[in-house]
C-alpha cells in the first residue's frame, strides 16, 4: 500500500480515532492502552490521570508509540514511534480540544473541563519516526 501524502494524513489524524498508545513496562514487557489524541502542529497529545501505568512508563522511558487505525474498508493506519514529555501548562484547554474531537463541542467541554481537577497531564509526543498505509 502507499504512504499517505501529507494533506491525506493531516486529514486521517482529524478525525476522531481511538489510538493505542504503547509504552515499555519496568520490566521491559510491552504495555498497550486506548487513547484519545489530538494532533497539532507535528506533535500528538494525549491526556491521562496523573496515576496510570501508561504515565508512569513514559516517565521512566519517554520512548512511545502510537497506532492509529481504520477498521473498515479501505484499511488505513499511521504508527508514531516517538518521545513523550509531561505538560500541565495549558492542561485544561488540551484536555476540553481533545474530549471535543470525540464528543463535539458542548459535551467535550463538559468532559474536559474534569482535568481542572489537578490529577490530570497531557503527554505531548514528539515523532521520531511516522509510518503511513493508504489504500490504493
Amino acid at each position: 500500500m502507499p504512504a499517505m501524502t501529507p494533506a491525506e494524513l493531516e486529514a486521517f489524524l482529524a478525525r476522531p480515532l481511538v489510538a493505542s498508545f504503547g509504552t515499555t513496562s519496568a520490566d521491559g514487557a510491552p504495555h498497550a492502552t486506548p487513547v484519545w489524541f489530538q494532533y497539532t502542529d507535528g506533535r500528538f497529545y494525549v491526556w491521562t490521570d496523573d496515576n496510570t501505568v501508561k504515565l508512569r512508563n513514559a516517565q521512566r522511558d519517554p520512548r512511545v508509540t502510537l497506532c492509529i487505525a481504520t477498521h473498515d474498508e479501505p484499511y488505513r493506519y499511521v504508527v508514531v514511534q516517538g518521545t513523550a514529555v509531561v505538560q500541565r501548562a495549558g492542561m485544561v484547554d488540551r484536555a476540553v480540544a481533545i474530549a471535543q474531537r470525540y464528543y463535539g463541542a458542548e459535551r467535550g467541554r463538559e468532559y474536559g473541563n474534569l482535568a481542572s481537577d489537578g490529577k490530570s497531564v497531557i503527554l505531548a509526543i514528539t515523532p521520531d519516526r511516522l509510518q503511513t498505509e493508504a489504500a490504493a
